[in-house]
């Protein structure tokens, strides 16, 4: 068995192992991060590191989201994340637009019965001239 797993299937971990410094004293979680998440002039690398910026992207990983610091952001996880989001929303405006083409008499007959539904025999539909069997 390969102990190994696939870097599809792992979450992000840069947050809880590194932070990155541009030349400006803007701090990044991770080099492929769209934003800064502070600024080394305005508070320390500890500040930063355990501040609420940190911790609402490190939640927001464990929860499978997309933090606002890494949106664009051309890694791994992020590219992952948002295409399967927008599979999600195409599944969904596929399923609206079915949904909305369909005739009244469509939604009827896809409606779930209930135990006091008739139901017809399939060889009565098929020979109509056949006595007619109803089952309650």
């Amino acid at each position: 068995m390969n102990s190994r797993r696939s870097c599809q299937n792992t979450p992000c971990r840069a947050p809880w192992h590194r932070l990155a410094f541009e030349a400006n004293a803007d701090v990044k979680p991770c080099c492929m991060a769209s934003k800064p998440i502070a600024n080394l002039k305005a508070s320390s690398a500890l500040e930063i590191w355990n501040g609420r910026a940190m911790q609402r992207l490190r939640q927001n990983i464990k929860d499978n989201r997309i933090d606002p610091i890494c949106v664009g952001a051309s890694c791994r996880y992020v590219m992952k994340e948002t295409m399967a989001q927008q599979e999600f929303a195409d599944r969904n405006k596929r399923d609206t637009a079915a949904a909305g083409k369909r005739s009244p008499s469509d939604s009827q007959n896809n409606a779930p019965m209930n135990s006091k539904s008739e139901h017809v025999d399939a060889t009565e539909e098929q020979h109509p001239t056949a006595a007619r069997k109803r089952h309650v």
